[in-house]
């Protein structure tokens, strides 16, 4: 999947099914998750892209751990 596909993603189908997950996380006030508990997002996706237009307008901070797997972190919290 390329870059801009891993963005139309996002944007036609990822953001809101992202955001839902993660509202239901904060109001049990969890600070950190790992998005690969989401079998939405496609696992050919390109992870960079995602990640760029993830932070641009989020709440949380989206980031690989040293392992490659996605992790949120809440903005208040991030240590980045």
């Amino acid at each position: 999947m390329s870059a801009q596909e891993t963005v139309d993603w996002y944007v036609k189908i990822g953001w809101s099914a992202i955001n839902e997950w993660l509202c239901q996380l904060a109001a049990k006030n969890y600070n950190r998750a790992y998005l690969g508990n989401l079998e939405i997002i496609p696992p050919n996706a390109d992870k960079q892209a995602l990640i760029s237009i993830f932070n641009e307008g989020s709440l949380w901070h989206l980031e690989l751990d040293e392992d490659g797997d996605f992790l949120c972190t809440r903005k208040e919290y991030a240590t980045h």
